[in-house]
């Protein structure tokens, strides 16, 4: 069973900001093809804090890519447990759907979910938006060029790590793309991990660079 992990981030800035905080999280081997999302857009005032909880509790969404991005008909978000394969269908032409029966004959680690793409009326390519705690983390096959065509299998496993940034609350949405990581502080979390306290701190009479400081309990 996952251990939650509780994440208190506290505003130690020196002066008002339109910064938020952004937390992101990455799947192992992440295709530079992926949208990723704001998994947590935090506001704490100056001196306060903010909590959110960590736990991973899979979901995913598909949807209907041909008609481009944003996609066209797109299904309920599915929950999902590593280790479990589910398949994309479209029955009657209509938009795909999933059956949550595991397919998973050995095809994916035990860390890993995903869906393979088994529409055929028609043929579709598909996209999906990989959620966790019912949030959205990443958007795949919705780039002209990442085609997810009939018979592919996508897999989700998440890193054991937690990247924090500041930034506008414009950046926020769906269609947000995030590609270049290096310009986060990352959190390596620790299994067993209960809680980590963030502190959001700036240099320079608040004009320096934004750094994440954390302590684990």
């Amino acid at each position: 069973m996952s251990v939650t992990t509780t994440f208190t981030v506290k505003n130690n800035l020196s002066i008002p900001t339109t910064n938020h905080v952004l937390v992101f999280l990455k799947p192992v081997k992440a295709s530079s093809n992926f949208q990723y999302i704001a998994w947590q857009d935090l506001n704490p005032a100056i001196g306060g804090s903010q909590d959110f909880d960590y736990v991973i509790d899979l979901g995913v969404q598909v949807g209907d890519a041909s008609s481009g991005n944003p996609p066209g008909p797109q299904s309920p978000v599915y929950s999902i447990n590593p280790g479990e394969l589910f398949s994309a269908t479209n029955p009657n032409g209509q938009g795909p759907i999933l059956s949550t029966k595991n397919v998973n004959q050995g095809n994916l680690t035990s860390a890993q979910a995903g869906v393979i793409n088994n529409c055929n009326s028609p043929v579709t390519s598909l996209s999906m938006t990989w959620t966790n705690k019912g949030l959205p983390v990443v958007n795949v096959g919705v780039n002209s060029n990442d085609v997810i065509n009939q018979g592919k299998t996508v897999s989700l496993e998440l890193e054991p790590k937690i990247y924090f940034m500041a930034a506008d609350p414009t950046l926020v949405g769906k269609n947000f793309t995030l590609q270049d990581f290096s310009s986060m502080t990352e959190f390596d979390l620790v299994a067993g991990t209960t809680g980590v306290s963030v502190e959001w701190t700036r240099g320079n009479n608040g004009l320096g660079i934004d750094e994440f400081s954390f302590k684990q309990s």
